[in-house]
């Protein structure tokens, strides 16, 4: 029972976490408005694009031309999205919370 409700949770967590990622971020730019939570934001975008490509794309085809590149025909902003969204989401994400937690606080 213990495993059955582990695997239930990551599977909503697959599902919906970026997307209340997004949801978060979106909430945290619209109230605070600073370039800390604008950032958050990028990485939210980020993160829910390349899980609805994962969803929606059944496989990208790129090149190595001292870099991963599209092949001729494949839209470059679903594979940015698709290889790099999972990977640069989060960071970008960790950054706006380390820069929004080190900043002075300001009286309101």
């Amino acid at each position: 029972m213990f495993w059955f409700l582990v695997q239930k949770a990551a599977e909503f967590a697959y599902f919906f976490g970026p997307w209340l990622v997004l949801l978060g971020t979106m909430v945290w730019a619209y109230r605070f408005k600073s370039w800390p939570a604008y950032l958050a934001l990028v990485g939210g975008i980020l993160m829910a694009g390349a899980h609805f490509s994962h969803l929606t794309t059944v496989e990208v085809h790129t090149i190595s031309l001292g870099g991963m590149q599209p092949v001729v025909g494949q839209n470059p902003v679903v594979v940015f999205f698709y290889i790099y969204g999972f990977r640069l989401g989060p960071a970008i994400l960790g950054v706006a919370l380390l820069a929004q937690f080190l900043r002075k606080p300001t009286v309101a």
